[in-house]
């Protein structure tokens, strides 16, 4: 797309950007996206690929257990029987 342009053309697109921006921003806007890019190739550059998260084995899962239903409804029977909360009637 851009391989097929004219000089003149650029040259219009150049005038048209820094009409836009001025000519004082182009520098902060060219070194901000500089940084931009630098960030993102950093970031990819460190992301685990998706195979090494393949090859982890499923035993080696650092999560905790779940609660058994039965130890919850325990603890909730204790919690609640232990601070009874006085019943109010609306009417």
């Amino acid at each position: 797309m851009f391989a097929n342009m004219r000089p003149i053309e650029v040259a219009v697109i150049i005038a048209v950007i820094v009409l836009l921006f001025g000519a004082k921003k182009l520098p902060e806007l060219a070194r901000a996206l500089g940084e931009s890019l630098h960030i993102l190739r950093k970031e990819v550059s460190e992301a685990p690929s998706p195979s090494a998260q393949a090859s982890v084995p499923s035993g080696s899962n650092t999560t905790t257990a779940p609660t058994p239903p039965a130890a919850l409804d325990s603890a909730a029977s204790e919690a609640s029987s232990a601070n009874p909360a006085p019943m109010e009637h609306m009417g």
